[in-house]
């Protein structure tokens, strides 16, 4: 997640879409607004369960921490990730 926040940073992207490399139509896809120092707010129907494995509840959700955010975007890196400017 340090790696995708300061990416956003540098190339001034306070809103980008972050997605999978590999993946099949919308899943994993994450909508990332950023406004300074701990405030971030990501809208994804990615839902993380108590073991930190990730599912497509098919219902979009809202989180709002560097943490959850964070959480899902370093649980989803390990397959490669797309950064695509949102405007």
């Amino acid at each position: 997640w340090s790696d995708v926040r300061a990416l956003m940073r540098e190339h001034r992207m306070p809103r980008a879409f972050v997605k999978l490399a590999h993946g099949s139509s919308a899943s994993g896809v994450l909508a990332v607004e950023t406004a300074g120092p701990g405030r971030v707010r990501a809208s994804t129907s990615v839902e993380r369960d108590a073991e930190g494995r990730l599912f497509n509840s098919l219902r979009v959700r809202r989180y709002t921490t560097e943490r959850e955010v964070g959480a899902i975007v370093d649980a989803l890196a390990p397959d490669g990730l797309h950064i695509e400017r949102w405007l």
